[in-house]
This record gives structure tokens, C-alpha cells and sequence, in this order.
């Protein structure tokens, strides 16, 4: 599972980062963001004839099943942020983006929690040292009281001995000497399957933070601060 995320970077940032051409019309979304949500905008890279570009899209598929019931697939119930790698290909939800609309998904970090009752620790789990995590994510693009709303949800993978104790699951990660051949819809599908990987044990370090994020309105660098410790 993978529900929150940050991404303390600039649009310049991102641009550079991944060497994108800074011509094309950036949105009206604020970066550095300290906690972003399903549901809420997010920065993703596609493929391009330029080579990649980048968008702000909806974090968050819609059930679409759901209007089968007569209920709306978009607040009828959560919606779809996480897609299991080893089930993508096989699921009527994920198979036609994760072969056609593959996407990169930057962040600087993710959240997950330590559980005691009822009680919630949030730690961010970041590259040693800092620097970017650029997950590996499936795009699509919906129809919503007639508009266009581009969805994007992040693949996950079995656990690392990074995150042991916490949760059972991580993200694809991958390395920028991978991007092309995620993005490109022609890489072989043996190519794309061996890039949904776990990552290696010291891919991330995992620090406290604060509290606050159990709200997930909570926003700002306050929230980096830790208000507790583990023992």
C-alpha cells in the first residue's frame, strides 16, 4: 500500500530533474507539497514525441463497477490508488495501462504507519542521503459529468526488508536508466515485468514525522518534524 506521499521539489526542479523540454504549459498546482492524498493532484510524466512530458492527474481511479450498481464510481467509494504488479496484467481494471499508459510518478518520499490499537506513527520512507523516488505508475484518462479526468494509480510490489515491521508492501521504483523503456509502449512485455520489482534492502531509510499526518489535510514542512520516537 502506498496512500501518501511528498514530493518537495519545483516545477524547475522536476524539468531538470528529468530533462524535460520547459516549453509546455505547466498547471496551477503548488509545489513542494508535504503530503499529498488520493484524490488530490499530483505531478506525472508520460511519454511524449519530445520524449516526456508532464501532467497533474487525479490520484486515483474511479470504480467504475460501481455505476453497474447505480451508485457513482467516483464517491461511491475509495478510489483505486494502488495496482498489485504481480496482478496488473490480469485485472480488467489495470491490463490496458499497464500495457498501453504506463507513467512515472516523482516524489520525495512516502508515508506509512506503525500500528499500536488504535494509536497511529507515521514514518517517511525516503532515499538515504535524500533525493527523488520515481515510482512506477498506470495512467488512463475518464469521462466525469462530461469532462476528461486524467487518473493515474502507483504499482506496488512485495516489501523490502526496508519496511519490515511496517507494512508488506512498497512501490515500483525505478532508476533513471529505466524510464524510457517504461514509458515506451513497445518495450516487451518480459522488459516491462522485470522492472516491477522490489527494490534492494537500503533503497530507503525510514525517519519519524509528525503526527499531524494522521489528518490528511495536514500540509506544510511542519509535518516533517517528529512528535514522537520508537523505542
Amino acid at each position: 500500500m502506498c496512500g501518501r506521499v511528498q514530493l518537495q521539489l519545483t516545477w524547475a526542479d522536476l524539468v531538470a530533474l528529468y530533462r524535460m523540454d520547459p516549453w509546455f504549459a505547466l498547471p496551477d498546482l503548488s509545489l513542494p507539497r508535504y503530503n499529498i492524498a488520493p484524490t488530490q493532484l499530483h505531478p506525472v510524466i508520460i511519454a511524449a514525441e519530445s520524449g516526456m512530458t508532464m501532467r497533474a492527474m487525479r490520484w486515483g481511479f474511479p470504480a467504475l463497477w460501481l455505476a453497474r450498481q447505480g451508485k457513482d464510481p467516483w464517491k461511491g467509494g475509495p478510489p483505486l490508488i494502488n495496482a498489485r504488479a504481480e496482478e496488473a496484467a490480469h485485472k480488467e481494471t489495470w491490463s490496458a495501462a499497464l500495457r498501453w499508459r504506463r507513467c512515472l510518478v516523482p516524489t520525495t518520499g512516502f508515508y506509512e504507519w506503525q500500528k499500536e490499537g488504535k494509536k497511529r506513527w507515521p514514518l517517511c520512507f525516503s532515499p538515504p542521503g535524500g533525493g527523488t523516488l520515481t515510482m512506477g505508475g498506470l495512467w488512463g484518462r475518464f469521462e466525469r459529468e462530461g469532462s476528461a479526468v486524467d487518473c493515474f494509480a502507483i504499482l506496488t510490489v512485495p516489501a523490502s526488508a526496508d519496511l519490515l515491521g511496517v507494512h508488506d508492501r512498497m512501490p515500483v521504483l525505478l532508476a533513471p536508466e529505466d524510464y524510457a523503456a517504461w514509458l515506451n509502449e513497445q518495450s516487451p512485455w518480459s522488459v516491462v515485468e522485470a522492472l516491477m520489482k522490489t527494490a534492494p534492502p537500503g533503497s530507503l531509510q525510514a525517519r519519524e514525522v509528525s503526527t499531524a499526518l494522521n489528518a490528511w489535510s495536514a500540509e506544510g514542512p511542519a509535518v516533517l518534524e517528529a512528535d514522537w520516537a520508537r523505542a
